[in-house]
């Protein structure tokens, strides 16, 4: 639960990723950020064209909001 789950600040409640989301990593220049227009857990989408085998990265602090 610690690992792969976190507090939604909009929905206030923990979440626990259990799709393929949870291999997605961490970045100050995200290639992937969420979209909350499509329902209330949001959508993930690409920034910007992202290459063949490059690791797909999202900004926690946008998801998350900021951690005590």
């Amino acid at each position: 639960m610690l690992h792969y789950g976190y507090i939604d600040p909009r929905l206030r409640r923990f979440i626990l990723c259990c799709d393929d989301a949870r291999f997605i990593n961490h970045s100050d220049t995200p290639n992937i950020v969420p979209e909350f227009d499509e329902g209330g857990y949001g959508i993930d989408v690409a920034a910007r064209d992202i290459a063949e085998g490059e690791e797909i990265t999202a900004d926690y602090g946008i998801v998350e909001g900021a951690r005590p």
